[in-house]
């Protein structure tokens, strides 16, 4: 399934591309394109102030923080080396970035992720990272368990054995949330910047507000609708005396110009000031 949709709150979250876990082969995607795919989304949603989240896995010298179960695999042995921990350069250093340090596969048990993303309004994530079928698929889980929308940029993620990422992206994630490229992620984004900056006017006596909410205009007159529909229709063939006047006596926040009387209105394509 191609992703549909970005709510106007939507977090991206980016799993452990830190210096120790990218420098290991993955297929099918190289760590390299991971980390330039993350990259390319996280600068376009800093660009939008949308979230960020960069999340990295860590443990204390000593491992004794370390998820203790019993399990058949056998645990990394040695000592890690000095920086493993650390985010790559080509996503660190941004201050309004969100970091989360976890212990666990996934980024929410036993983290402040869930925290920082309810409180600032976040509805959705877009995820990335390595490596598929384990941080990333944990993630999705968690996420997808605590209510989130769910997004999978499924050629910005990777995996230690191919088959393991096929079977995520082909049998997990379609029941989790919805996946796409990272091409069609960025095209959803700036959709949601135009539906974002063009205003919703509510005109009530002498009372204006404008609220960045939808891409139509709804105009009243004494509590009674008189004029409403999409925005540039209503802003350009306005039919009603009342919503001609209020057009033209208010700072235009479209970059259209209202039409006067007995004129036709002018085009312009300039419709994403921001109010």
């Amino acid at each position: 399934m191609t992703v549909t949709a970005l709510d106007p709150r939507t977090a991206l979250v980016v799993i452990d591309l830190q210096a120790g876990i990218v420098a290991a082969p993955a297929q099918p995607y190289t760590t390299t394109e991971v980390v330039t795919r993350s990259a390319e989304l996280a600068d376009a949603f800093r660009a939008r102030d949308l979230p960020v989240v960069l999340v990295r896995v860590s443990f204390a010298e000593d491992g004794a923080d370390a998820v203790p179960g019993r399990n058949e695999a056998s645990r990394p042995g040695g000592t890690r080396p000095d920086g493993w921990d650390v985010v790559v350069g080509e996503l660190a250093g941004h201050p309004g970035d969100i970091t989360v340090t976890k212990r666990n596969w996934g980024a929410f048990n036993g983290t402040d992720l869930d925290v920082q993303l309810r409180r600032r309004g976040v509805t959705q994530i877009v995820l990335t990272g390595v490596a598929t079928s384990i941080g990333v698929e944990s993630t999705a889980r968690a996420a997808h368990e605590h209510g989130y929308h769910v997004t999978l940029a499924t050629d910005a993620m990777t995996d230690l054995d191919p088959e393991a990422h096929r079977n995520s992206v082909e049998r997990i994630f379609p029941r989790l949330g919805e996946r796409g490229t990272t091409a069609e992620i960025l095209e959803l984004l700036d959709n949601l910047v135009r539906e974002r900056r063009i205003a919703m006017l509510y005109i009530t006596h002498d009372l204006l507000s404008a609220r960045l909410l939808a891409d139509e205009i709804l105009v009243l007159n004494q509590g009674r609708v008189v004029e409403s529909g999409p925005a540039l229709e209503v802003i350009r063939n306005s039919q009603d005396d009342y919503t001609k006047l209020l057009l033209r006596s208010l700072p235009n926040p479209f970059g259209v110009q209202p039409p006067s009387p007995g004129s036709a209105a002018p085009v312009s394509d300039n419709l994403t000031a921001d109010i």
